[in-house]
């Protein structure tokens, strides 16, 4: 449990570093970037930022109102950046089914 618990800790920070590069570069850009490899192309980022559960970087995709930056969490598997609720609706953020989902920040 100690060795999940650091992994989950260096997917935040990776993860927030990685949303204020996004932020930043819509800001100074006027529009945001294309894939996580823009932020690395234009020093927004020094690195794609690794996802530890699945093969590659955290997942990142442009939506009609934003973007969606998620990790696969620990079932191994893209859930499409679908969260995990308990039986009160609670979005359960480190839940061993569904993904990690860091950006939008989503109500309970």
């Amino acid at each position: 449990r100690i060795a999940l618990q650091g992994w989950r800790l260096k997917t935040h920070r990776e993860a927030t570093l990685t949303i204020l590069a996004i932020l930043r570069f819509q800001k100074e850009m006027g529009k945001l970037p294309d894939n996580l490899d823009e932020l690395v192309k234009t020093c927004y980022l020094t690195k794609v930022p690794d996802d530890p559960f699945s093969p590659g970087p955290l997942a990142y995709k442009k939506t009609g109102d934003g973007f969606l930056l998620y990790g696969w969490g620990e079932n191994l598997k893209d859930d499409n950046g679908q969260v995990v609720r308990n039986e009160k609706g609670k979005i359960m953020q480190w839940a061993p089914d569904g993904d990690w989902v860091f950006w939008p920040v989503k109500k309970n």
